[in-house]
C-alpha cells in the first residue's frame, strides 16, 4: 500500500464500521474454533498485519503473537504501543524462510493475497499448510467482485478481487478441511457498487482514492454496524451470506494437534 494509506488506516481502524465488522467476525470465529483457554502453547501470526488491528485481537487467543508485515511504514510505532506483540518486517512471499514448519496454531490472512506484490496467490495457501501445526487454524478474508474495483484498490495496490469459489478452490488441499465459506458486508454492497461506478480505479491517489476511508458521522457509523449485526447473527447460526463486499473462509489443517509450542526463526 501507499504509505499515506497506512496513515489513514491508523486514524480510522479502531472506529470505522468496516474494520469493526471484520474484527467482530474474526472474534466470533476464533471464539468458536479456539476459545480463550489453554493459551500457553499457542502461537498466532497475522500475515500482512498492516497497522495491527487484527494482530491485537490474536492476543486473546494466543500466548505468542506475531505481526508479520513487509512495510516498515505500517509497523512504525507498533513495538512501542504494543510491546507484548512481536512485530516482524518480512515478505510474505518468503514466509517459509522466516517461520518454522508446523509451528503455528493460528494464521490470519486478512485482505492480503489480492495485493499486487503477492507473487502467487494460490501458493499462500500451500505455504500456510506447511507452517501450521496439525489442527491449526487458517482464516482468510478477501476483497470480492471485480465490479467493486475502485480508486481505493489502486491505493491499496490491489491487483485482483475474488469470488467465493475462487478462494475455496485455492484452499482445496489435502492438508485442509474447510470449516466455513461465506461472503459478508452484503448490506453495503449496492453503495460500494455505485461508488465504483462514480470513482474510476485509476486516478490521482492524493484525494478521491481515500473517500471511502473517511470516518462517517458517528450516528451513521453506528447505524451501519448495528445493521450489519444481522449478518453476524446469520454467520453465528451457520447461515452463509450469498454475496457481499468481502469473503470469509476458515480452514483447519487435518490431523490431531500435538499441543506443542513452536517458534519463529530469529
Amino acid at each position: 500500500m501507499l504509505p499515506e494509506v497506512y496513515s489513514r488506516y491508523r486514524e480510522v481502524h479502531s472506529q470505522h464500521w468496516w474494520f469493526l465488522q471484520r474484527r467482530r467476525i474474526l472474534e466470533f470465529v476464533l471464539d468458536r474454533e479456539l476459545g480463550k483457554s489453554d493459551l500457553a502453547t499457542r502461537i498466532g501470526v497475522d500475515f500482512g498485519c498492516g497497522p495491527g488491528g487484527e494482530t491485537a485481537l490474536l492476543s486473546k487467543y494466543c500466548e505468542t503473537v506475531v505481526g508479520f508485515e513487509r512495510s516498515s511504514d505500517a509497523l512504525r510505532g507498533l513495538s512501542d504501543s504494543r510491546p507484548e506483540i512481536s512485530w516482524l518486517c518480512a515478505d510474505l512471499n518468503h514466509a517459509a524462510q522466516t517461520i518454522k514448519p508446523a509451528s503455528l496454531d493460528v494464521a490470519l490472512l486478512c485482505n492480503v493475497i489480492y495485493h499486487s506484490w503477492i507473487e502467487d496467490d494460490a501458493d499462500q495457501f500451500r505455504m500456510m499448510s506447511r507452517l501450521l501445526k496439525a489442527g491449526g487454524l487458517l482464516i482468510v478474508t478477501e476483497a470480492a467482485f471485480d465490479s467493486l474495483r475502485r480508486a481505493r484498490d489502486e491505493a491499496d495496490r490491489g491487483a485482483r478481487r475474488y469470488r467465493l469459489p475462487q478462494i475455496c478452490q485455492m484452499g482445496e488441499l489435502d492438508e485442509f478441511e474447510q470449516v466455513e465459506a461465506s461472503y459478508f458486508n452484503m448490506l453495503p454492497f449496492p453503495f460500494a457498487w455505485l461508488l465504483a461506478r462514480m470513482q474510476p480505479s485509476r486516478r490521482n491517489l492524493s484525494g478521491g482514492a481515500f473517500d471511502d476511508l473517511a470516518l462517517p458521522a458517528r450516528w451513521l457509523n453506528e447505524l451501519i454496524l448495528a445493521l450489519l449485526g444481522i449478518e453476524r447473527l446469520a454467520l453465528r447460526r451457520g447461515i452463509p451470506i450469498p454475496f457481499g463486499m468481502n469473503i470469509l473462509t476458515v480452514w483447519r489443517k487435518r490431523g490431531e494437534s500435538a499441543g506443542l509450542g513452536g517458534d519463529v526463526k530469529q
